[in-house]
């Protein structure tokens, strides 16, 4: 199976923060963290599941 690694996570995490920085849209960052909870919800479970 493919491994996601934790710093794939954190790379992406920064490329969606630096693309938000441009746009400047209010509440992206909770909306981005909030779906970094959902992915990384996600990740857990497909650690565990292999």
């Amino acid at each position: 199976y493919s491994q996601v690694t934790d710093k794939d996570a954190s790379f992406e995490l920064y490329e969606e923060l630096r693309n938000s920085h441009k746009t400047h849209v209010s509440g992206t960052i909770e909306s981005i963290a909030t779906r970094m909870e959902h992915k990384l919800e996600d990740f857990k479970e497909l650690r565990f599941e292999t």
